[in-house]
């Protein structure tokens, strides 16, 4: 995975081993790389699931790691692009991740 930006009121030392957590509702998902946000990256869809107002997305990242979107149904034309095995580019703020000490 790429560098991630966070913000956390804890410090951190360098070489601190961390997890990062980031709610589904807070990734948006593209069916190409329209953004420059600073978390940002791109994987491979593996299951798209409507269920009525929203529609979720598991991801698998180019380094094999998964991350599950739930997208709201308001972008139909992204949504018909966005099926099983397609690229799909994945971004959320800083503000919205998460640092758990491992």
């Amino acid at each position: 995975m790429p560098a991630v930006l966070a913000q956390s009121e804890e410090e951190f030392t360098p070489g601190t081993k961390v997890t990062i957590a980031v709610r589904p509702e807070k990734i948006s998902i593209q069916d190409e790389m329209k953004t420059r946000e600073p978390n940002n990256c791109q994987g491979t869809v593996e299951s798209v699931v409507y269920i009525g107002t929203d529609t979720n997305f598991v991801v698998r990242l180019d380094s094999g790691a998964l991350m599950r979107v739930r997208e709201q149904n308001i972008k139909p034309s992204i949504m018909k692009s966005l099926k099983e095995g397609a690229t799909a580019f994945l971004f959320w703020q800083p503000e919205s991740t998460l640092l758990l000490l491992d």
